[in-house]
């Protein structure tokens, strides 16, 4: 059983938790109102998936310039979505139904597991671009920290999605103008790319040499 094999399941087991923690939920209040969660939890699997198929056509197709530059575009769109998901901790409420730290241990478990998602997508990003583009890769991977951390408050505040780019552009273009100057933007933004790089970087820590 190969290492990458292994965090994909012990990520499948988290997800399935994660789910069985909502049901539980559900069984004792009788309310729905976290399902929207595990719609977060599909779109932060997907940046996972484009990684995995970006080294995949890196490995086989390195001079297809233009099939890799869509998919790591697609992935740069949809990896904000995986810490994203850090931003629900604001729905715990106390209510006399469920107890509070259930709601947290619930959340909780969604943020660990599209985090780890997030960064293990990074990581594998990151691996592929230094060996297409040894001086540039790593430079460009850091650039995505904070256009990440943007995209979280676009997500979150301005409520747009990983879509609007083809759905919305105008739209989206004027989100993203009026928040250039957005104090809250900002802050969203230098926070959440510092978040993940710190988080990568001990991820990175607690890997042997050779994989870093």
């Amino acid at each position: 059983m190969t290492r990458r094999f292994r965090l994909i399941a012990s990520l499948a087991a988290l997800s399935a938790l994660s789910v069985f923690l909502l049901v539980v939920r559900y069984g004792l209040s009788r309310e729905g109102w976290y399902v929207f969660i595990n719609w977060n939890l599909f779109l932060a699997w997907i940046p996972l998936g484009l990684s995995l198929w970006f080294e995949k056509q890196a490995r086989e197709r390195p001079e297809a310039t233009v099939s890799l530059t869509a998919i790591g575009l697609l992935w740069l769109l949809f990896f904000p979505n995986a810490p994203y998901v850090i931003t629900d901790l604001v729905h715990i409420q106390n209510t006399s139904r469920i107890p509070v730290w259930h709601d947290a241990v619930m959340i909780f478990s969604y943020a660990l597991v599209c985090l780890a998602c997030g960064l293990a997508s990074f990581h594998w990003m990151r691996r592929s671009l230094r060996q297409l583009l040894p001086v540039w890769g790593d430079r460009i991977m850091l650039a995505t920290l904070p256009l990440a951390g943007f995209g979280i408050y676009l997500g979150r505040v301005q409520r747009l999605n990983s879509w609007h780019p083809l759905t919305r552009p105008m739209h989206l273009i004027r989100e993203i103008l009026s928040a250039l100057t957005a104090r809250q933007a900002l802050l969203m933004t230098v926070e959440f790319s510092l978040l993940i790089g710190f988080c990568y970087l001990l991820l990175l820590s607690l890997m042997p040499k050779e994989e870093s």
